[in-house]
């Protein structure tokens, strides 16, 4: 198993305040990085993305049901 996929399922397996808190660290970690490599990065995971979508093998929804749903859940 790759160091990655190890890290990933331990995270995965912490406490939900725990995965919360690590969330926050990582993402704080990226805040760093220069926007030029910020925008290269969104857009080669769009490209990554992009085809998976148009062949189907990746649901999607409409983004007003979304926002609903996100809002109903966090009130």
């Amino acid at each position: 198993m790759s160091t990655l996929t190890d890290i990933r399922e331990r995270a995965l397996s912490l406490p939900l305040s725990d995965r919360a808190s690590l969330a926050l660290d990582l993402i704080t970690s990226i805040d760093g990085t220069d926007e030029t490599e910020i925008e290269r990065l969104w857009v080669a995971e769009g490209e990554r993305r992009y085809p998976v979508y148009k062949d189907g093998g990746a649901p999607s929804r409409p983004a007003e049901d979304v926002f609903r749903d996100a809002f109903e859940r966090f009130r």
